[in-house]
């Protein structure tokens, strides 16, 4: 690397130059401390300096990557650590949502069941009326057809309304009903 002193002084005049772009009395006092540290760097560059100047300066570029990288790290743990603030904070309210989810699911899986007692219940009293009405029919039936072919019957009204509210009929026998014309 020989380039000229010239070359460097005129390549950093027109640099400090344009940056500034002052009054002449600002511009001067500049490059001539411009002028005075690249002549310090050129000679160390002639000495074998430089390139331990250039490793110094990539020693603190990385220095300050690995800075940048650490404040981004710590900036991710501390959004993390909200994160998990936020989720604890709302873990009791969730939990109670959950709870309270469940308990309106058993009141209504309880009230489900009691409506499907209460419509066996009715089923059942449905059924037993019209068994029971079916049985009156009947009788009702027969007593008409004996009367239509002259006979008669007497029934015990004790019997006859334990056989309507059973729905069935028992073995009766002669002395229990006996038989009128």
């Amino acid at each position: 690397m020989s380039i000229p002193p010239l070359g460097i002084s005129e390549i950093l005049t027109k640099f400090i130059g344009r940056a500034v772009e002052g009054s002449k009395s600002l511009v001067r006092p500049i490059t001539a401390a411009t002028l005075s540290t690249a002549e310090t760097l050129l000679g160390l560059i002639k000495e074998g300096i430089a390139p331990d100047v250039g490793r110094m300066k990539e020693s603190l570029i990385r220095k300050m990557e690995a800075e940048a990288d650490e404040q981004a790290a710590e900036a991710k743990r501390k959004l993390a650590e909200a994160a998990e603030a936020a989720n604890r904070a709302d873990l009791p309210k969730r939990r109670d949502a959950l709870a309270k989810a469940e308990l309106r699911k058993r009141q209504a899986d309880a009230a489900k069941t009691e409506a499907e007692a209460e419509a066996i219940r009715v089923d059942a009293d449905t059924r037993r009326l019209q068994a029971t009405a079916e049985a009156r029919t009947r009788l009702i039936e027969a007593i008409s057809k004996l009367q239509q072919e002259g006979g008669g019957a007497f029934f015990n009204g004790k019997n006859l309304q334990g056989i309507l509210r059973l729905g069935y009929s028992p073995v009766e026998t002669e002395s229990e009903n006996p038989e009128t014309d």
